[in-house]
């Protein structure tokens, strides 16, 4: 199943301090990690990462 899903953090470090987004993270369920500015330009994409599957890590996107 895909689908878009919001949650609120700064960081990957934040998200994994959340318990049940940790655990959604530790499992890989997300392709895709995605972090907007929430500051002056709203909506501008901050940082973004994706799941490398071969050695199941997130990376960041450049």
């Amino acid at each position: 199943m895909k689908g878009i899903f919001t949650a609120h953090g700064a960081s990957m470090e934040d998200l994994s301090l959340n318990p049940a987004l940790s655990n959604l993270l530790k499992t890989h369920v997300f392709e895709r990690i995605i972090f907007l500015s929430g500051k002056d330009q709203k909506g501008k994409v901050e940082k973004a990462y994706s799941l490398n599957k071969k050695i199941s890590e997130y990376l960041l996107m450049e």
